[in-house]
């Protein structure tokens, strides 16, 4: 009688088995395909590629995709690619990406707001020719990103928060980014930038805020233009400062 007890409750454990891994597999499904905005803010892990597949290729009009703080440890960066057209927000902030970001994400032809903040070992590189965009937001602050700011980063004219420090970012910076009339704050510091820096560039902009950084002084120049001591980073703007006349307005 015992051994016939076991046999029958053997198929009642393998059905509670099941439910719940198939309630996992079925979770991302779940989201209506119609949906234009999807927010899972430090939520549910999305660790399995094949997730995010079926996320990025399914809503296919989605507008806004917000993830920050969700694991996507598991997730390819070349997944990202799946990602619909209509797409004009993409935050993933501190997901744990690794990989390279693809750079065709930069041309999506409705993107204004990107961030990629706080993935550590996320490499990649800005889009160095052709490249326009209606981005008005980005920021790629702690990653890996590599090479050169791109002098086609002026043609980002709706451009007004622009992100890039404590990168891996090398050479000058680009004058045409005293293209970007709507910029109101800009941040390059701890990277490796080299060259000289003229002022005069941005003396036109509505720019509130520049944060720049060399050997020994982090450059926050808030309107009035204040030089402000910083320690502690590894990395170090090889700039030439040249200051203009007046302070930015």
């Amino acid at each position: 009688m015992r051994m016939m007890n076991n046999i029958q409750v053997f198929p009642f454990l393998l059905l509670c088995f099941l439910l719940v891994h198939l309630s996992v597999i079925v979770a991302v499904p779940d989201v209506p395909t119609s949906t234009s905005s999807y927010y899972v803010e430090g939520g549910v892990p999305m660790k399995k590629d094949h997730e995010f597949r079926w996320l990025a290729r399914n809503l296919t009009q989605l507008r806004e995709l917000v993830l920050d703080s969700t694991d996507m440890s598991g997730v390819s960066p070349i997944s990202l690619t799946n990602l619909s057209s209509t797409l004009t927000s993409l935050s993933l902030s501190d997901c744990s990406l690794q990989g390279t970001f693809p750079v065709n994400i930069f041309y999506l032809p409705n993107l204004r707001s990107l961030s990629l903040l706080w993935n550590v070992d996320l490499t990649g590189t800005l889009p160095q020719t052709n490249w326009t965009s209606p981005l008005v937001s980005l920021g790629v602050s702690m990653t890996n990103f590599q090479g050169s700011i791109p002098a086609s980063m002026g043609n980002l004219t709706s451009m007004n928060y622009l992100d890039l420090s404590v990168t891996l970012l090398t050479g000058p910076i680009p004058p045409t980014l005293g293209n970007l009339e709507h910029l109101t704050y800009l941040d390059l510091r701890a990277n490796n930038l080299t060259g000289t820096v003229d002022f005069k560039m941005f003396a036109r902009l509505k720019i509130s805020c520049i944060f720049l950084l060399d050997r020994t002084t982090s450059l926050c120049c808030c309107k009035a233009m204040a030089a402000i001591p910083f320690q502690g980073s590894k990395c170090w703007n090889r700039l030439v400062v040249i200051w203009p006349n007046s302070p930015i307005s």
